[in-house]
């Protein structure tokens, strides 16, 4: 495992075949829903960890959005339950967020701003992946 991998603490989770077959689909679906729809990554989980009713899911989805509002990526605030999110998911994820920031690179994030200059860069270079661009 590289040295990035092993900064990140794995944190353990009752309940995971439940989170398995229940949650992890209608998850996915949603997240994907709320981001073709134009919220930021951090406001569909915060909008389904409200909505969800499964305490050992709620937990995984807060711990998910602490990390997204500390400014780490969303791949990698997803690396801390393994027992749920595996390597694939994990590497689909990364790959669409890499394919995202691709896609939009140079474009401004606000009228007349630079993304260099864009105020939201504290934010975490995630932050730009998943906000509506206006093209100049």
């Amino acid at each position: 495992m590289s040295a990035k991998t092993s900064k990140i603490p794995t944190l353990r989770v009752s309940g995971v075949k439940k989170i398995l077959k229940n949650e992890l689909i209608p998850f996915t679906r949603q997240t994907a829903s709320m981001l073709n729809a134009g919220m930021s990554i951090l406001a569909a989980v915060s909008t389904l960890e409200d909505q969800c009713a499964n305490p050992n899911f709620k937990r995984v989805l807060r711990v998910l959005r602490e990390s997204i509002e500390s400014g780490m990526p969303f791949s990698d605030g997803l690396r801390h339950f393994p027992q749920i999110f595996d390597d694939m998911y994990l590497n689909m994820v990364r790959l669409l967020q890499n394919l995202v920031a691709l896609s939009w690179a140079g474009r401004p994030c606000h009228e007349g701003v630079t993304r260099a200059s864009c105020p939201c860069l504290p934010h975490g270079r995630d932050a730009h992946a998943t906000r509506v661009w206006i093209k100049p």
